[in-house]
């Protein structure tokens, strides 16, 4: 049995169909250029998601990572470069905001728990004053 390869398009011919279908049927556009409807959805997304550099290689997605500190290669592009990582800090500076809300959240109930202890105190002494001059 002989082995099948895929077919591989070149970077130019998978931009130009993304930005066909962005504009337009992503059914009607694989027709026109005799594609699978899956291959004119993915590099759509990848044109939406990274733009024109998110072609690279022979047909190979640039690879991502949400992981901090571990940030794909995009080339001297300031502006990719701009936006991935404001993507990363954004996320890192997200967690932080959610950490740092919690122990808010829970020192205030401390506080306000320690308040409302010491306001019970003060309206027991002062009921053991009264009771003490009556």
């Amino acid at each position: 049995m002989a082995k099948t390869t895929r077919k591989k398009y070149p970077n130019s011919f998978r931009i130009k169909v993304a930005k066909e279908a962005a504009g337009g049927s992503v059914v009607a556009v694989a027709k026109k250029y005799k594609l699978s409807d899956n291959n004119v959805y993915n590099w759509r997304a990848i044109l939406k998601s990274s733009g024109e550099a998110g072609f690279v290689g022979a047909g190979k997605r640039a690879p991502l990572s949400n992981k901090v500190g571990k940030v794909a290669p995009v080339g001297n592009n300031p502006g990719q470069i701009k936006k991935r990582l404001g993507v990363a800090i954004s996320g890192v500076v997200a967690d932080i905001i959610t950490g740092l809300r919690s122990q808010l959240a829970t020192e205030t109930k401390r506080r306000v728990s320690a308040e409302r202890s010491v306001e019970k105190a003060r309206k027991q002494l002062h009921r053991a004053m009264v009771s003490l001059k009556g």
